[in-house]
């Protein structure tokens, strides 16, 4: 396991999403959701994205490993995600249009990231 591969992509992974997630999706959001879903949180945000981040890092770390390309292994993830969670909300009713395109703007510009960064780290020595 390549510790400065998952750090950096952590990194990454962690800035990228705290800051789309406050400036792009967030404000496409209804504030009376928003502040609910924030009294209902388990943790705080910063510890939220913390973890997230580290989750995010491992597991573009085990897709890359199956695909062998860490671009591709964002792509991937996104991708099943927004099929997965915005389509379906959009068809069901529970998301906007606006908070589910900010949404995939988000999952991919931060996940195709944190796999290109993977793939550098990784395949760089030392």
């Amino acid at each position: 396991m390549n510790i400065k591969a998952l750090l950096g992509t952590a990194i990454v992974s962690g800035v990228t999403g705290f800051l789309l997630n406050t400036y792009l999706f967030t404000p496409t959001l209804d504030p009376a959701d928003v502040a609910a879903a924030a009294a209902a949180a388990m943790l705080p945000r910063y510890a939220s994205h913390a973890l997230m981040s580290v989750i995010n890092a491992l597991m573009i770390s085990w897709v890359t490993g199956m695909t062998g390309n860490g671009v591709k292994a964002g792509l991937v993830i996104a991708v099943s995600q927004i099929l997965l969670v915005d389509v379906f909300y959009v068809l069901d009713g529970r998301r906007g249009l606006a908070a589910a395109g900010a949404s995939v703007v988000v999952l991919l510009v931060s996940l195709v990231a944190s796999g290109y960064i993977y793939g550098k780290l990784s395949a760089s020595k030392a």
